[in-house]
């Protein structure tokens, strides 16, 4: 049988990646209704996001084994750069000029927020071990 952690760990992974694309689905949803299509930055945006997730779980496990010390902080750290990469991304991947920018973006960040609220909670209760 799996020590617990890493089952945690798995768990948590597959979460991530499952309600990364359930989000980013019912998003893209609400833009090909609003815009009538989803382009492919769109499309590539919201594969980042998904990919984000799992990925900054993977540095914090790796982490939370070679400083568990120092677990917190880089989760706090990782938070904040995420929060700052949404904006950085959209203007990236859209031109502000489109027609549809407000279908194409306003989704994204709906999704993309909740998505990271729900993250941060679960990463506190994988790190502390406890149920909120």
């Amino acid at each position: 049988m799996a020590p617990l952690p890493f089952l945690a760990y798995k768990v948590l992974l597959i979460k991530e990646i499952f309600y990364g694309l359930l989000f980013k689905g019912v998003a893209g949803l609400i833009v090909f209704i609003e815009a009538g299509h989803i382009p492919k930055n769109w499309f590539y945006l919201a594969l980042i996001i998904v990919v984000l997730f799992p990925l900054t779980t993977s540095i914090l496990k790796f982490f939370k084994e070679v400083w568990p010390d120092s677990s917190g902080m880089v989760l706090v750290t990782m938070s904040v750069v995420k929060i700052f990469l949404i904006p950085l991304l959209v203007m990236l991947f859209f031109d502000k000029e489109h027609e549809d920018i407000e279908a194409f973006v306003i989704p994204t960040i709906i999704s993309y927020l909740i998505l990271l609220t729900l993250d941060t909670k679960w990463k506190i209760q994988w790190l502390s071990k406890q149920k909120f």
